[in-house]
């Protein structure tokens, strides 16, 4: 029997900002910057603080284990700690919060960054399951904008999409190469990205 797969929401962010940086991480075992553990700190003070208004002051669900089996694959789980949700009736509200700001165009409909979408795409499904919701609404709070939209059938496709391309990623393809400057320019693994490309579809680890 295969074990069960669970993939957390946050890693699915990851793999939506860089696919390809997703896969080294994966198989070459990821390491964060001095850079990134500082953000990475200041990000879960600020979320502390606001967990804890939301939680104590105006009695929201905050930072709760959740699970959901993926529908439609066999033996794969989404498990994850939304920011906050309330229940209300046969309506959830889930709020994500993020420190940094909001994209200026709309992607999907929303303005919201496309890794970002699908985390909180993949709270609103495991809630909506657990809950039996007939309505979730989602917001996602960034430091110049709070984006407001209703959960739906295309967005849950779009999510379970997303699902396999990152199943077929730990699976051991090699997805292509992007071309962002203002990504690769920063990325530590820049120096093998494309060469183990070119070389092979799945990455040679010896490299």
């Amino acid at each position: 029997m295969n074990e069960a797969i669970y993939i957390l929401p946050s890693d699915l962010n990851n793999f939506c900002y860089c696919p390809r940086r997703c896969f080294l991480d994966h198989y070459l075992g990821f390491r964060r910057t001095p850079k990134q553990k500082i953000k990475r700190l200041i990000g879960s003070i600020l979320h502390f603080i606001y967990t804890l208004i939301k939680s104590m002051i105006l009695f929201w669900i905050a930072e709760r284990l959740v699970k959901s089996k993926v529908y439609g694959i066999d033996g794969v789980f989404l498990v994850g700690k939304p920011d906050a949700y309330k229940v209300d009736g046969d309506t959830i509200i889930i709020e994500e919060l993020k420190t940094s700001r909001s994209p200026k165009t709309y992607m999907h409909g929303v303005r919201v960054w496309f890794g970002d979408l699908i985390q909180v795409l993949s709270y609103a499904y495991i809630l909506s399951h657990k809950y039996n919701a007939s309505c979730i609404e989602i917001r996602v709070r960034y430091r110049d904008h709070v984006e407001v939209f209703e959960y739906n059938i295309a967005y849950e496709n779009l999510l379970l999409h997303t699902i396999y391309e990152y199943l077929k990623m730990m699976d051991g393809y090699a997805p292509p190469p992007i071309c962002h400057p203002s990504k690769c320019i920063i990325c530590k693994y820049k120096h093998i990205c494309y060469l183990s490309f070119f070389k092979n579809r799945k990455l040679s680890l010896s490299i």
